[in-house]
This record gives C-alpha cells, structure tokens and sequence, in this order.
C-alpha cells in the first residue's frame, strides 16, 4: 500500500479501532459545505452524534466560499514546430514537395550560430609587406617561365602548326619534269612533304637574302603555315669540304643582320650554321669561329626567331664535348639544338643522345633530322648506299623534342662522294633509291 505522504505510516492491518486517531477523515476543501458540520474524528463512520460519544467529533465551522479568480481572455496557444521541420501537420508534412521541406530543414536559430569573432585589422606598414610580398612571389613565379636569356620561352613553336612546303623547291621542279608516272609518284613522294629552305650567301647573297625571306613569310602567312630556315653562310663554312665557301668574317654579320630585319616579330624556327660548332676544332681558331655563331644565335633571336644551334649528332663528339662547345657558342642565349642535320643515324639513338646532351644544358629542347635516316647509319655520312626516306615532320614525340624535321632536302646530294653531283644539287637518281629504301 502506497503512502500518502513521507510522515504517515501504513494503517495497520485487521479490524479498525474507531478511536485510533490515524483513522481521520480529510474532507478536501472544496468539498466543504456553507454551514457548520458535525464531523467524526475516529474511524470515518457517519452514524449521528447521539449515537456515538461526543469525544469521537468535532464540530468544525464551515469556510466561506472561494471567489472565483479573474479571467482574462483567452489567448491563442502559440503553434508547436512540429519536428519534421516543414511548418505543416504530420500528415501535411508528408504530402509537402521534399524542396518545401528541406528549405525548411535549413532555417536556423539565430542561438544555433555560434557568435562572430571580430577581426583583427593589420596595421599599414604589414598589409603593405605582405602586399611585396605577393608581388616578389608572382616575379619569381613568372621568372620559371623565362628562358635563360630573360625572353619568354617558346614552349613548342610547331605546336599546333602545319608546315610550309616550298612550291620552288627541287623535288617540285623535278615532279614537273617527269617523263613516267612511276618516276612522277616517287618524286611527288619527297616533294609534298615540308623540308627546310636553306639559306647561303652564294645563292641569296646580301641585298637579295633579305628580299627572298620576306617572300617566303608572306606565302606562308597566306597559307597559315609555318616556314623553317637553315641559316648556313659562316666563313670556311665546311672548312674546306665539300661545302666549302660562305661569307666573309666582315661580311657575315651584315648577312645575318638582313635575314633578321626580314625575320622580325616573328617565331620562325632557323636552324643555325650545321656542322658549324661540331667542326670548330678541326676547322681552328675555335674562339672566333663560336663568337660567329654566338653573335648571329643573339641577332636573330632578338627580333623573335626561334633559333636551333647544331649539336651534331650520335656518331661524333661525346655529349661532354658537344655540350661543352654549345655552352661556349651561346646555347643559353638561344631557343635550343638541333641534331643529325644531313646526316643518317636512326631514331632511337639520335633522340637518345639528344636527350642526353639536353640534360647536360638544362633540358633545352631540340629538333632532330629525320629526312633521310629511315635505315640508319653505316658509319658514312656522304651519299651512302642503302639509305630510306625516315620519319614524316611532325610525327615523333619524345622528352625534350620539338619536332622531327626534314632539314635535308632529300634526293639533295651530300657531295661529289659516291658518284654524286656537288654539295646540294639534285640528284633524281638518288631520290628515287630513298623512295625505294622507304617502300
């Protein structure tokens, strides 16, 4: 039996003694009647005071009756949020569209944010540190992208370019001149694949060079095609071989100079003075022969050129000693190298000595020759037997390579060697055995 409260103890079980003063009746106020009441002590029973003794009531005055507390009008109980978050009943909550209620779902109680911390204003000596600083970092930032001179490095200047093919060139002349449609296909074979233009002051000599070189820009800016020039007149160009000539040592620099003036503004690859560098030493007075080829890499790449120094190729000089000679003829001052111009070696070992002599100057990019190396070397470097045309322009890909090139002109002869006419004429029946070797 559950207590009433924490002072009353449990009524004793068995039959009631009527006079045990736990037996109290608690009548509740506002039960209360208006008049006076005779009301038991003992045991709850009701029978009337004259039959039971007197001692067993009391007589307990009635209370007056409570005034009822004032009213006020009633007011509307404020709308519970119902937990789903929506705004709507239970049942309307579930036929809301999911974008009602997730709009919803996103309001919160301005005491859900958590207060805002102020800021600390920098003083104006630090936002102006700090305002430096940003601009060293975006210097030292754009400086990655210079190359060594302080120019703008070209990434790639064939990339994304067709090149120009030459409408006077050789092979054209020769595919016009064919008797046979045999010898017609094998000549049209060299003729429509771009080659470079060669430029020597015994065919375009000052006062004519610069002219012709304009020409061929305008044609090739109508075309939307990219030129590529080999810069090729040094003094004792071959040291006496079988390209022997050039200009003059006071002379060269004004040749040059007018090749520049007609290449100005542009990013036109020229390939500079093959053989060149490779032959310094043989050719003696090394220091003067390199400060040529210095001064002319420094005057065409001002106006904007894109020049290649030669760097040889794989059957020559060690990497060491060509990238020793570059060094001194000023490759950080030009775009990069160039190597197995007119020359035979394949293309696994040119592009792997390229890439060796690259990491030697600081990852320079290069072009490699591939117009005429499509079987390799055997050592001979004049008009050897056997030779194929190699690789279309345009077709490699390699670390460091920005494009394989015909430089060569093939069908072009290297020299009187092996029965050929001299140094750069055509030769047809040369031209058609590189098409066969190809074939």
């Amino acid at each position: 039996m559950a207590r009433r409260s924490s002072d009353e103890p449990d009524a004793p079980q068995g039959p009631r003694d009527p006079r045990d003063p736990r037996y109290v009746i608690r009548v509740p106020l506002e039960e209360a009647p208006e008049e006076t009441e005779v009301v038991p002590v003992r045991g709850g029973r009701t029978e009337a005071p004259e039959q039971r003794p007197a001692s067993d009531y009391v007589i307990r005055a009635a209370e007056p009756p409570q005034q009822p507390a004032r009213t006020e009008a009633p007011q509307q109980p404020a709308p519970v949020e119902p937990q789903d978050g929506t705004g709507l009943g239970d049942e309307a909550a579930s036929a809301a569209p999911a974008s009602a209620r997730l709009r919803k779902s996103r309001r919160r109680h301005p005491a859900d944010h958590p207060p805002r911390i102020p800021r600390r204003r920098l003083s104006r000596p630090v936002r102006w540190v700090l305002v430096l600083g940003s601009v060293v970092l975006l210097a030292g930032v754009a400086a990655l992208v210079v190359v060594r001179t302080g120019l703008l490095d070209n990434p790639d200047p064939f990339a994304g370019r067709d090149l120009y093919v030459d409408p006077g060139s050789e092979a054209i002349k020769a595919v016009d001149a064919a008797t046979d449609a045999a010898t017609r296909d094998a000549f049209l074979t060299i003729a429509d694949q771009p080659t470079a233009i060669w430029l020597t002051p015994e065919e375009y000599p000052a006062g004519e060079v610069g002219p012709y070189v304009a020409q061929v820009l305008a044609d090739a800016e109508a075309g939307d095609t990219l030129p590529v020039f080999v810069v090729y007149g040094i003094p004792d160009r071959d040291c006496g071989q079988f390209s022997a000539g050039g200009t003059t040592v006071d002379g060269y620099e004004t040749w040059v100079g007018e090749i520049a003036t007609a290449l100005e503004g542009t990013e036109t690859p020229v390939v500079l003075e093959p053989d060149s560098i490779s032959l310094a030493e043989q050719c003696g007075d090394v220091e003067g022969r390199l400060a040529l080829v210095t001064t002319a890499g420094a005057v065409l790449t001002d106006v904007g050129a894109t020049v290649y120094l030669d760097g040889g190729h794989s059957n020559w000089h060690s990497v060491q000693e060509t990238a020793a000679l570059l060094r001194q003829a000023g490759i950080a001052d030009v775009h990069g190298f160039a190597t197995n111009v007119s020359n035979y070696n394949d293309d696994a070992s040119e592009l792997a000595y390229a890439e060796r002599l690259s990491a030697q100057l600081d990852g320079a990019p290069f072009v490699v020759d591939t117009g005429r190396n499509g079987n390799g070397s055997d050592g001979t470097w004049c008009n050897p037997p056997g030779a194929a045309l190699g690789a279309p322009p345009l077709t490699l890909e390699a670390e460091g390579l920005d494009a394989n090139l015909w430089v060569k002109p093939p069908g072009e002869s290297d020299g009187t060697c092996g029965g050929g006419p001299v140094a750069g004429q055509w030769w047809p029946d040369r031209a058609l055995s590189l098409v066969a070797g190809a074939r």
